[in-house]
C-alpha cells in the first residue's frame, strides 16, 4: 500500500499514513457508488486536500479510531465539508480552546449550555464545525482561514443543527457576514459535522 502514498506524506508517522489511506478508501467507495463506475483513486492537492473526479464535490475525515467520506454532484451542491473528531481530553482543552472558542462563543456557552453540557464537549463541537466550515469553503475560494475567521452563533441541539457566520472575506461571494448552516451528531465518544452548501 506503500505506493498510495503521496510524497507529501512519504515522511509522516505510520499511523498518519494508516489514517490517509483509510479516508482516501472511503472517499473512494463513495465515489464509486455515487457515479456507479470505478474510481482509480482520490488524488491529493498542493495544499492537501483532496482531489476529486470531474463533477464531484466532497470531503473526507478521519480520527485514530473512525474514517469517513461524503460525496455530491457538484450540480446539486456548491461545496461539501465533514469533520469526525473523538471528544477532547481536558489536558487538550486546555490547549486549544484558545485558538478555537471566540469570546461570543464562549458566551454562548455560559448562557445556554454550562448546566447540560460537559464544556469538552462544547470545545470539541465548535472546533469539529469549524473544520467543517473550512473544507466546505476553501475548496471553493482557494482562501485560508483560521478558527477566529468563522464564528458558530447558535447551536440547535433538538435539530442537531448549527449557524455560522464569516468574520473575513473569502471571495468568490462569501464574504464577511455570510451565514449559513450545518449539521451535528454525537455518538458515544465522537462528535461528527457537516456543512452542505447547497447551489
Amino acid at each position: 500500500m506503500e505506493e498510495c502514498i503521496p510524497d507529501l506524506l512519504k515522511s509522516a508517522t505510520r499511523k498518519r499514513r494508516i489514517e490517509f489511506l483509510r479516508g482516501r478508501y472511503c472517499a473512494q467507495m463513495a465515489a464509486e457508488k455515487l457515479t456507479g463506475m470505478k474510481v482509480s483513486g482520490i488524488g491529493i492537492n498542493h495544499d492537501r486536500s483532496p482531489q476529486w473526479p470531474s463533477g464531484i464535490v466532497g470531503s473526507i475525515s478521519h480520527t485514530g479510531t473512525f474514517a469517513c467520506a461524503a460525496v455530491s454532484n457538484d450540480y446539486k451542491l456548491a461545496g461539501l465539508g465533514i469533520d469526525v473528531e473523538q471528544k477532547f481530553e481536558e489536558e487538550i482543552v486546555r490547549q486549544v480552546e484558545e485558538e478555537i472558542v471566540l469570546p461570543s462563543e464562549m458566551r454562548m456557552y455560559e448562557s445556554f449550555f454550562k448546566n447540560d453540557l460537559e464544556y469538552r464537549e462544547y470545545v470539541t463541537l465548535i472546533f469539529s464545525a469549524k473544520e467543517s466550515v473550512f473544507k466546505c469553503l476553501h475548496p471553493l475560494t482557494g482562501t485560508f482561514f483560521g478558527f477566529s475567521d468563522a464564528s458558530i452563533i447558535s447551536v440547535d441541539f433538538a435539530g442537531r443543527s448549527f449557524k455560522f457566520r464569516l468574520l473575513k472575506r473569502l471571495g468568490c461571494g462569501y464574504d464577511h457576514g455570510f451565514e449559513y448552516y450545518g449539521r451535528f451528531h454525537v455518538w458515544k465518544n465522537h462528535v461528527f459535522t457537516s456543512v452542505e452548501l447547497q447551489k
